[in-house]
């Protein structure tokens, strides 16, 4: 099974302000990352992230594409933004060494994701019980 995301962040984006200048069907989360500093957990910035399309079974890079073309303008607009980091996540998970597939992603997706700035992070994972 596959999952499949995007997230924004950065010095120059104000998650919470993108949050709220998006329409009611393009809405994320807004979250924040922790780090660890002199023994101490603190908070460490805030960030966008996009709906989870998750339990998919065939197909990723094509959720992905529909992704990222369904938020298209509204990548680009938090792009223009300095120090922004836009990252789409697929997240591999399996049972077993056998079940683990693999995707292929289309020379359309590729250009898709150079076009928007967008970096891909392939995540391959064991399902947890």
């Amino acid at each position: 099974m596959f999952t499949v995301y995007f997230w924004i962040d950065g010095q120059g984006f104000d998650a919470d302000r993108f949050q709220s200048g998006l329409a009611q069907h393009l809405m994320g989360t807004v979250e924040a990352r922790k780090r660890m500093r002199n023994g101490a957990v603190e908070p460490y910035g805030r960030y966008w992230k996009s709906e989870v399309r998750a339990s998919i079974s065939e197909a990723p890079e094509k959720e992905l594409a529909a992704l990222l073309s369904r938020y298209k303008a509204e990548i680009l607009r938090a792009r223009a933004g300095d120090g922004v980091r836009i990252v789409a996540e697929i997240v591999a998970e399996y049972d077993s060494i056998e079940d683990a597939r693999g995707f292929h992603l289309t020379s359309a997706t590729v250009q898709l994701l150079a076009e928007l700035g967008v970096a891909l992070d392939i995540d391959i994972v064991r399902r947890l019980r």
